[in-house]
């Protein structure tokens, strides 16, 4: 039975500068090669479901998406492998799913490499009960011999970094999503339900794609950043450590890795190497103080203790997408720019920062965690 545990933790980081198709082609084969080749992760004639980040209708130089190249490296190397793969994903936004398609690019890589490209709302759904939760996974996965993760390295404005692990939030279909952060409202419930998603999903290798990254206020409305990097590993919490700490972001400030920080197996996950990809600076997203907060402590002063969104008047285009990505239905559209009509019930999710296309919504903290964050080594 596969366990964290007993997973193969090794971690290959690969130098690739640009989307080139050859380069980005030859990056991948060598990550995956330092970890035993394709034929290590899938048999000849296997159905594999390759699970994209493409969280919204942006293009590829965005940095928001997994770019349509490092997907296609992946569609050919498991094509030379004798797999036969699809790829997919289930975007956050109410946009229109043939407009995300079009926008990231996937399609039109899809269709020249002769792919399918499915929509997770489409393959219908199962639900799934394991750890003490209760969750919808799409019935993809479960048509599927093996799952191959393919992220993309951002920020977070709710989880501080996003990559191997939270990628496979997008197994969930459609606006379950929303439910299930109005379920799981607080940030290490929600941790807890990724980590009982991963261990559900079982990828056999997650691959990330930094050649450009994200970062600031991702996962949409950060800036893209060269890390000129390709990596690779069979444990996305491996993997997700190991970047993690090259980019010097806090593993104890992202939620879904804080239980990592006292456990010897995953002590040493930095590939040699690992140093030449090192940036001179990485921005996090402002909201990682409230990750940095002792669980206990945010419990006994809560009311104290939030992160809400504020919207920029000047660059809102009132389309209405955080409004219809809230959870638990708190934004509501007003002059000039939508407004918490109950600040108190907000649960601070993010998703109306996720879904909002103008970069006009900056996730505020309170009092209490401003003061924190003015004598808080957050590096």
């Amino acid at each position: 039975m596969d366990t964290q545990a007993s997973r193969d933790k090794r971690v290959a980081f690969e130098r690739c500068d640009g989307y080139d198709p050859a380069r980005v082609r030859a990056a991948v084969d060598r990550a995956v090669g330092a970890l035993g080749g394709w034929g290590a992760f899938v048999r000849p004639g296997a159905n594999v479901l390759v699970k994209a980040n493409l969280l919204s209708d942006h293009p590829p130089e965005d940095a928001v998406t997994t770019h349509p190249e490092v997907l296609r490296a992946v569609v050919r190397g498991l094509r030379a492998a004798g797999a036969n793969p699809r790829v997919g994903d289930s975007p956050a936004s109410a946009v229109a799913l043939p407009r995300i398609w079009e926008r990231t690019g996937v399609k039109a890589m899809c269709e020249e490499e002769g792919v399918p490209l499915v929509a997770f709302e489409g393959e219908g759904a199962r639900t799934v009960e394991r750890d003490g939760l209760r969750f919808t996974l799409s019935a993809a996965l479960a048509g599927a011999d093996a799952l191959v993760n393919v992220a993309k390295v951002k920020t977070h404005a709710l989880t501080t970094f996003t990559c191997g692990v939270k990628n496979l939030y997008g197994l969930v279909p459609g606006y379950q999503k929303a439910a299930l952060h109005k379920r799981h409202p607080r940030v290490d419930d929600f941790a807890r339900l990724l980590r009982a998603i991963e261990a559900e999903a079982r990828p056999v290798l997650t691959l990330a794609d930094g050649i450009v990254a994200m970062e600031g206020e991702g996962p949409a409305s950060g800036s893209p950043v060269a890390l000129g990097l390709v990596a690779a590993s069979p444990d996305p919490y491996a993997l997700d450590k190991a970047l993690a700490e090259t980019l010097g972001i806090p593993v104890r400030g992202i939620p879904y890795l804080r239980h990592l920080v006292r456990d010897p197996a995953y002590a040493a996950v930095l590939p040699p190497g690992a140093d030449a990809f090192r940036p001179a600076s990485f921005r996090v997203p402002g909201t990682v103080r409230a990750r940095l907060v002792p669980t206990p402590l945010v419990r006994l002063v809560s009311p104290l203790v939030w992160v809400r969104p504020s919207i920029d008047p000047g660059k809102c285009v009132r389309c209405g997408r955080c409004v219809a990505s809230c959870p638990v239905k708190t934004l509501a559209m007003a002059q000039p720019v939508p407004r918490l009509a109950r600040p108190g019930d907000c649960i601070g999710c993010c998703c109306c920062h996720e879904m909002c296309p103008a970069k006009a919504i900056e996730m505020r903290q309170s009092p209490l965690l401003r003061l924190w964050g003015a004598f808080k080594d957050l590096r």
